[in-house]
């Protein structure tokens, strides 16, 4: 069973790195649909040098941009003349082969539950990263469209429930450099974009996740959870995850942002409540039991802390070592410096050790830690 499958890429201003796009899916596909919504860059001029001679089906479309990434793929949708559609963007690199290409979508053709299957790539970020659950390939006359301004969500005409295929494909990704992202105003476009979609669907927690994700780095911790508190009912995300969604990803996804939010702040209320509401959606998660340990690691960070506090006031403020380990006082140094050390004053704890030393006061315990203090250089 032959059929054909088209490439389609969102652009503008991509100049950076259009070329390298192109050459990865160049001859891999039976159709090129390209959809620029205002470059004002040489993005065009390259795309158009490249198709020049090339034998493929090839079209550029040019498209106001209207505040919605979701019109851009629907107008690559409506224009498409393959059996299939595959989305990849201006900054991203194909490395799979044609071959696997064609054995992931006849994967789905083959399926008698075809007209509701997405195909999703994973998707290698920057920094090894990887993304395996978002759509990005169908086949087309079953009612496929996006919906959304930004993190457009793919819908479906005719079926409610969408299947995910977690294809073998693989995409390169390196848009969501700082640099990147500065130099294109990502983080102020999506900002406002997130908030159109959440006019729209103000119950969508889709919406809501991704509006307050990317409110990371513009504005405080405090600030973010002040703003889905205001949202959502947190307290009714971490007892039934919303009814009905207690399983959704953005449930999830949700308690995971708070739990970021509440461990960046040192903020433990209600923690373990959700990280057990986390657990409860999906059982042994890694990200939990990284939230769980970073809390006791913290708590014990904190206690050490005090404890190196304690030791300051009591060496101020006492003399009197009479019936002590040592007259001087010496023992208290040891755990004025373990303490430093702990707390990541590895200079400073390296002098008070080396000073007992000097003075011929060694345990085994301050020996450990001199063996530590070498790695260090010290």
């Amino acid at each position: 069973m032959t059929f054909s499958i088209c490439a389609a890429v969102i652009v503008k201003n991509e100049e950076r790195c259009i070329s390298r796009c192109i050459e990865s899916i160049l001859h891999k596909f039976d159709e090129y649909l390209f959809v620029d919504s205002g470059s004002s860059d040489n993005t065009n001029i390259i795309i158009n040098e490249k198709f020049s001679s090339s034998p493929f089906k090839f079209k550029l479309f040019n498209v106001e941009w209207e505040d919605s990434f979701s019109k851009l793929r629907n107008v690559a949708i409506n224009n498409c003349t393959s059996d299939a559609i595959f989305f990849i963007d201006a900054d991203e690199v194909l490395l799979s082969s044609k071959i696997d290409i064609i054995k992931n979508f006849r994967f789905i053709l083959e399926s008698k539950n075809k007209h509701k299957i997405t195909l999703c790539p994973i998707i290698n970020n920057h920094d090894n990263h990887k993304l395996k659950s978002i759509p990005r390939g169908f086949f087309l006359k079953h009612g496929f469209y996006y919906f959304g301004f930004v993190h457009e969500d793919i819908r479906n005409t005719r079926v409610s429930n969408i299947v995910k295929f977690f294809s073998s494909i693989i995409i390169q990704h390196d848009g969501y450099k700082n640099e990147i992202q500065e130099s294109k105003k990502k983080q102020d476009r999506n900002k406002k974009l997130n908030l159109l979609n959440i006019s729209i669907e103000p119950n969508n927690l889709r919406w809501i996740f991704f509006y307050c994700r990317d409110l990371m780095g513009m504005v405080s911790y405090n600030e973010i959870y002040f703003t889905m508190s205001h949202l959502i009912d947190i307290d009714k995300v971490i007892l039934d995850g919303y009814g009905k969604k207690k399983k959704s990803v953005y449930s999830f996804l949700i308690l995971d942002l708070i739990s970021t939010l509440k461990l960046a702040d040192f903020s433990y209320e209600n923690y373990s409540e959700i990280l057990e509401a986390m657990d409860d959606i999906h059982p042994n998660n890694g990200n939990t039991f990284y939230y769980k340990k970073m809390r006791e690691i913290l708590k014990w960070k904190s206690h050490i802390n005090n404890i190196l506090l304690q030791a300051i006031d009591y060496i101020n403020e006492n003399n009197n070592h009479s019936f002590s380990m040592h007259s001087d006082g010496y023992h208290i140094d040891q755990l004025l410096a373990i303490c430093m050390y702990e707390n990541g004053y590895i200079e400073h704890a390296g002098k008070i050790f080396l000073s007992l030393k000097n003075n011929d006061f060694q345990t085994s315990i301050m020996n450990k830690y001199m063996k530590l203090l070498s790695k260090h250089g010290i």
